[in-house]
């Protein structure tokens, strides 16, 4: 009989993972909602109208042999070796992978976690109809999502005065070492579409508990910055914040998370609190490795990790699989380019970042990966 394996998120980590394992294993993928957010759509889907037909992929066909549960992981219990679901029923496994993402869900372009497809259409659809209302927009933070949403705004409404304010420079990155003509470009792309940019602005004054599900804090307010004062009627906060799912609390396994809340694994993704060896894994955004939490690279991990099920299974020793740092970044800028760091410090603008990524935003790759079917039109 097949070894059981339940990867908890419905993610790129979470899908990679558990279609590497539907061969072989008897594979449960529980994913919380009733359709893959693909995020990297996000932004374009909060900016233009009815987009969440093309953000929001079925899970009917993920896997062909596995089972996919629509709701929520409430309780692991480590030493039985059980999943405890929203709707009461208790999964045995044999292997456990974490892939329960880290990113807040009060985030732009994440769409909140409501769950089912209709609470994320609504979260979609106030979010353009907020940005279509707003005459002057605030972005902080100046990684990617500051810097496509900036962009994606400027495109669609070229009326807008947006003004975006980083703390240190464009693409701050604590594991990756951009090249300085990266940030260079980036600043007068954003700088030539009509995007006012400030770098080193350090902290800008504002009340997390003030933002909403569609990532905003809306009403015309001041700002106070390094700089002085800004005045905006809306400000998109894209400044990185984190949360842990409560699973960890609600499984009293504090002792698994690190002091930001990031599960603590070696570099086999193995879940170093965990009992046992080679029994719980954790990869995506949800685990500690200094690695850059993107969609590409966890979807890398989740097929590496896999493979290390797989290893484990057949009483094979494991290897490292912690993926390798590189200074690569596709940065969109609208539809029509953007600039990209790709490896041994080439940069590129216009023509290969839209061709590469601004164009579908990998809308089609991910319908295919699913099993979805085609892609619905762009509008």
């Amino acid at each position: 009989m097949a070894q059981k394996v339940v990867v908890i998120g419905g993610g790129y980590a979470g899908v990679e993972a558990a279609k590497g394992l539907d061969a072989k294993f008897n594979v449960t993928l529980v994913t919380g909602g009733d359709a893959f957010r693909h995020i990297v759509y996000g932004l374009r889907a909060s900016v233009l109208p009815d987009q969440t037909p093309r953000m929001l992929i079925p899970y009917a066909n993920c896997l062909s042999n596995g089972t996919v549960k629509t709701c929520k992981a409430t309780r692991i219990n480590a030493d039985e070796c059980t999943v405890t679901l929203s709707t009461g029923e208790s999964l045995p496994y044999d292997f456990l992978v974490l892939a329960t993402g880290f990113l807040h869900p009060n985030t732009v372009g994440v769409g909140n976690n409501t769950g089912t497809v209709a609470g994320q259409t609504a979260v979609f659809k106030q979010a353009h109809a907020t940005l279509k209302a707003a005459k002057s927009i605030l972005v902080i933070g100046g990684g990617p999502i500051g810097i496509e949403i900036a962009g994606e705004i400027k495109e669609e409404m070229p009326g807008k005065s947006v003004t975006l304010v980083t703390s240190k420079e464009l693409m701050p990155s604590p594991t990756v070492a951009f090249p300085a003509k990266f940030r260079t470009r980036l600043r007068k792309k954003l700088e030539a579409v009509g995007v006012t940019v400030h770098t080193d602005g350090g902290r800008v004054n504002f009340s997390r508990d003030d933002i909403d599900a569609c990532g905003f804090i809306s009403g015309e307010k001041t700002y106070s910055w390094t700089g002085g004062q800004l005045e905006a009627d809306l400000c998109i906060v894209c400044t990185g914040a984190t949360q842990a799912a409560p699973i960890y609390a609600d499984s009293g396994l504090h002792h698994w998370l690190d002091e930001r809340g990031q599960v603590k694994v070696n570099d086999t993704f193995e879940v170093i609190e965990a009992p046992g060896s080679g029994k719980v894994f954790a990869v995506g955004d949800c685990m500690d490795l200094p690695v850059p939490k993107i969609a590409y690279l966890a979807g890398a991990e989740g097929d590496s990790v896999a493979k290390q099920v797989a290893a484990s299974a057949a009483g094979k020793p494991l290897k490292s699989a912690a993926p390798s740092v590189m200074p690569v970044s596709l940065v969109p800028v609208g539809k029509t380019g953007g600039v990209s760091s790709l490896p041994m410090g080439i940069v590129v603008g216009d023509f290969m970042t839209r061709n590469i990524k601004s164009k579908d935003m990998f809308v089609s790759k991910y319908w295919t990966i699913l099993n979805a079917g085609k892609a619905p039109a762009a509008i």
